[in-house]
């Protein structure tokens, strides 16, 4: 149970200011898709919340922090490895 007034935001910002990283690498992610359907509040927070709070900290900290979304080889499709953009 989270405290009251707690706020992932708040965590995050305060975490990256304590911090000041160059670059930041986000692997978080729900991609086992009949999870992603069972529990699609924690899909939505973790997928697509998550990033957009670390985005908006770096907006708002420092535009010159490079940041990495490393999503899913699942936006790949079926295909062997090594994925890529081609």
């Amino acid at each position: 149970m989270f405290f009251e007034g707690f706020s992932y935001l708040n965590s995050l910002n305060h975490l990256l200011n304590t911090i000041q990283p160059d670059e930041i690498y986000n692997f978080a992610a729900q991609s086992h898709v009949k999870v992603s359907f069972e529990t699609p509040e924690y899909t939505s927070n973790t997928d697509g919340l998550g990033t957009l709070r670390l985005l908006e900290i770096i907006r708002n900290l420092n535009s010159n922090i490079k940041f990495y979304q490393a999503s899913t080889s699942e936006l790949f499709g079926n295909t062997p490895s090594p994925q890529n953009e081609n």
